[in-house]
């Protein structure tokens, strides 16, 4: 199915869980850059890591200070 998400970008929140995963891995199939948002991100995605940034996102932490902690996160490239 072509959804026409061909060189968009998507954020995905809770890219790291098996829900969001899944998101995360049909938008990169159609084509998508996709930003995971996670509050994990050593947690691998396999097979996605090097088509998807991964955003540290905490939003318990929003709830403390009134905004959300972010911090980018690419896994560098090994071999």
């Amino acid at each position: 199915m072509d959804l026409g998400l061909a060189d968009r970008i998507a954020v995905v929140a809770g890219g790291g869980g098996a829900l969001g995963s899944a998101t995360v891995r049909m938008l990169v199939s159609e084509g998508a850059q996709v930003v995971a948002a996670t509050d994990d991100t050593t947690k691998p995605l396999p097979g996605l890591d090097d088509a998807v940034r991964r955003v540290k996102l905490d939003l318990a932490m929003a709830e403390r200070s009134g905004s959300p902690h972010c911090q980018s996160h690419r896994p560098s490239r090994s071999g």
